[in-house]
């Protein structure tokens, strides 16, 4: 059986919680214009894990548009959608 000592089981406790903590999202949560959804999102460490997935796949998407030259305007989907996101 692996014995600890409390001294490393608390250092081991404060790396998990400090690196929950660390999770932010895609976008400044010190800026102070803010909307509801993202204060919440800033503050829910799973949301800004979910954020930065999102803003990947979105970065990806945008990335295939200018490859394969696409007529459509990918970035004012992404207002709208956003636009109805907070909405909800």
């Amino acid at each position: 059986m692996i014995r600890l000592k409390p001294l490393a089981i608390i250092g081991l406790l404060w790396a998990t919680i400090t690196h929950v903590a660390a999770i932010e999202p895609s976008f400044d949560c010190r800026n102070n214009k803010l909307n509801a959804i993202e204060t919440l999102i800033c503050q829910d460490p799973n949301l800004s894990q979910l954020d930065n997935q999102l803003a990947e796949v979105y970065k990806q998407a945008v990335e295939f548009d200018q490859e394969n030259h696409a007529t459509h305007n990918l970035r004012s989907e992404q207002r709208g959608w956003i636009k109805g996101r907070d909405e909800c």
